[in-house]
């Protein structure tokens, strides 16, 4: 049996710049390792989707520092 992970990254950014703000981002080796040691499985495959936000036709400064580092963390 193979386990698999599917991760919605725009979701992800999100909530990781809601949290830690455009400085920091999360460490994906170490998410991933401390979801498998939690939940007790070994991922077969990791997948990663997303999509872009878009840009309105006057950003504001924190629209254009988000859509940066946006483009970053994709």
């Amino acid at each position: 049996m193979k386990t698999y992970l599917f991760i919605d990254g725009t979701n992800l950014y999100a909530a990781q710049f809601e949290l830690f703000g455009p400085k920091r981002y999360l460490d994906f080796g170490k998410l991933i390792s401390e979801v498998e040691e939690k939940i007790e499985v070994r991922f077969d495959k990791i997948y990663f989707y997303a999509s872009y936000s878009p840009k309105s036709k006057r950003p504001t400064q924190k629209e254009k520092l988000y859509l940066k580092n946006e483009a970053l963390f994709y």
